[in-house]
């Protein structure tokens, strides 16, 4: 599913403009491989979900190209089949569960 169609952010007039400065910015060329591609991503460095405030915050956006951000959303747990990570207090055990 295109991301457009599941957040209506990716579809706004303010993302499409920091996403052509960004990709201005960086030549197109990617963050971590430096290759460039074509479709190339822009990737929010702190993932938006949890830092809403940093959306369009130039300072927290790179471009990937399409293998190193799904490379990049997988290791963080973006990627749409993976869950949620628990949060882990400092006796090693999760947050909010039966076991802290």
């Amino acid at each position: 599913m295109p991301k457009n169609a599941a957040d209506p952010f990716y579809a706004s007039s303010a993302w499409r403009n920091v996403r052509k400065i960004v990709l201005t910015r960086d030549h197109a060329f990617c963050a971590i491989c430096r290759q460039n591609a074509p479709r190339m991503q822009v990737d929010h460095i702190k993932p938006r979900k949890q830092y809403p405030e940093l959306a369009l915050d130039l300072n927290n956006l790179r471009t990937l190209c399409p293998s190193c951000h799904s490379r990049a959303a997988t290791s963080l747990g973006r990627s749409e089949n993976y869950k949620e990570r628990p949060i882990i207090g400092a006796d090693g055990f999760p947050k909010d569960s039966e076991w802290a």
